[in-house]
């Protein structure tokens, strides 16, 4: 009798097992561990018109113009052999393998060699960057970085929120730099970029642009046009758009709003200081406030 009962219950439990796994197939054929990976290419080799990024000889992305990003795949595994082709033909090869973490995404993106390199290379880098699981949306910020992506080492570059005198994001990056994933307000932001050379003062550009609630962007400059630098915002969580030109602020948009309180027991004048003929509040009264000037 004891025999018998046991192998009913044996009989039973075989069942139940069989039906979980009949009713979830995940258990029965699981999803890969890299179906949760996803890799994207960013080629900011300007002398090659179109290339490819290469895993394991395997997988490949999409054909990717210069300055565009390919839309993501899955690598065929958590570490892989990176290359970039052009045609089919190797055009570079990276020494170490990248690796991937679960539930994460990366972009891998190709530049060339910098004009004082001993060995002068169309693509002869690839940096992999990536997301980062344990930030959270907790108050309504984004995450971001900066790099800097132009092959020219007499160039680096500070990024500063908001006007000059904001916080600092970054500070003199060099090429091929990447700074630290920063914290910042959700919404439509202002930069300013500082363009530093040796022997001058930084020239000042202003750029507007917008971060998503719990999103994580990688600020990239990428070139100087008319004496200002080019750049992209990646957006670390798009997909074939995920890159995009950031736009600079018009001069003509380049200005404050400037008000005079006056506290002092008598009437007040106040002049710009670089050009005392230019009067930014006149005769305003003690106890009074002035209207906004530009």
């Amino acid at each position: 009798m004891c025999k018998k009962i046991i192998f009913y219950i044996l009989l039973f439990s075989l069942s139940v097992v069989t039906g979980c796994i009949g009713e979830n197939p995940n258990l029965l054929n699981p999803p890969p561990q890299t179906s949760s990976m996803n890799v994207r290419f960013v080629n900011l080799c300007k002398d090659e018109p179109a290339l490819r990024l290469l895993m394991n000889n395997t997988v490949q992305s999409g054909l990717t113009p210069y300055a565009t990003c390919s839309d993501t795949v899955h690598p065929p595994a958590d570490s892989v052999g990176a290359s970039v082709t052009l045609d089919g033909t190797e055009k570079y090869k990276r020494k170490n393998k990248v690796w991937f973490l679960y539930k994460t995404y990366y972009s891998l993106i190709a530049l060339p060699s910098a004009p004082g390199d001993s060995i002068q290379r169309t693509v002869d880098t690839i940096i992999s960057i990536g997301t980062i699981s344990s930030f959270t949306n907790r108050f309504n910020t984004a995450y971001v970085k900066v790099m800097n992506a132009l092959p020219d080492t007499t160039y680096r570059f500070s990024v500063v929120l908001g006007c000059p005198n904001g916080n600092s994001i970054v500070q003199s990056l060099r090429y091929r730099g990447i700074g630290p994933a920063i914290e910042l307000p959700a919404g439509d932001e202002a930069i300013s970029v500082l363009t530093e050379r040796a022997g001058s003062a930084p020239d000042i550009n202003l750029y507007r642009l917008q971060f998503k609630a719990g999103g994580q962007y990688t600020i990239i400059i990428y070139g100087i046009s008319s004496g200002k630098p080019d750049l992209l915002l990646l957006d670390e969580f798009g997909g074939i758009n995920a890159l995009s030109n950031i736009n600079s602020i018009p001069s003509d948009e380049k200005y404050a709003k400037v008000r005079t309180i006056n506290f002092s027991n008598q009437q007040v004048t106040v002049k710009k200081k670089s050009n005392p003929d230019e009067i930014i509040s006149d005769n305003v009264q003690s106890g009074f406030i002035s209207s906004y000037s530009n």
